[in-house]
């Protein structure tokens, strides 16, 4: 009876043990990755390194004293989609956040963007200037008419997946005012993020 019990344990031990190990495989397998369009134009996609790896893409909850609401922080590099862009060097990254007063993001729903900035080092790609006047590294920032949602297509706590757009961002900086590009004063523009999809992996 004893041999069978011992046998009954340790059996229950070793489906756990395989159990948190598959949890934990799934984890490290986890690739992420981020895509989006600019301006119904332009096509950005994940950053990789010189191994050809992805560069991370995460998501982070931050600590609140208020308990009634949760953020959740999300940072993406990316690069234009072209043949000739695998250099690190002219990358770019977004952030952004969900403010909730879900304790969990949940699949299916589509909660709001409160977005903090765009930033793009790629060569040749102008954004904020027009193609005729600068080629820079620009930077587009919530304004006060943007409007960012994005919908939880699947969430394990460790691996977020979702869908993802962002109206009427600009490329006004709210710390300080436009400056001169090549003699031009450089004017407001509005730009919008469509097509986006992520995998964001926890920091």
């Amino acid at each position: 009876m004893r041999k069978i019990v011992l046998f009954a344990l340790l059996s229950i031990l070793f489906a756990n043990c395989q159990s948190d190990d598959s949890e934990q495989g799934n984890a490290d397998n986890s690739k992420s990755s981020i895509a989006f369009t600019l301006n119904n134009k332009t096509e950005y996609v994940t950053a990789t390194d010189v191994s050809g790896s992805a560069i991370d893409v995460t998501w982070a909850k931050s600590e609140s004293t208020n308990t009634a609401e949760n953020e959740y922080s999300i940072y993406g590099s990316f690069i234009i989609k072209s043949p000739a862009s695998n250099d690190n060097r002219d990358s770019g990254d977004m952030y952004f956040q969900i403010v909730t007063s879900d304790a969990k993001l949940t699949a299916g729903k589509t909660y709001d963007i409160s977005f903090s900035y765009l930033n793009s080092g790629v060569r040749d790609i102008p954004l904020a200037y027009d193609q005729a006047v600068c080629y820079t590294s620009t930077d587009l920032f919530e304004g006060t008419r943007t409007a960012g949602k994005i919908k939880i297509t699947s969430f394990d706590g460790t691996t977020l997946k979702a869908e993802f757009s962002v109206d009427n961002l600009t490329n006004k900086n709210p710390y300080s005012d436009f400056g001169f590009c090549n003699g031009s004063r450089i004017t407001e523009k509005s730009f919008s993020i469509s097509k986006g999809t992520l995998t964001a992996v926890a920091e």
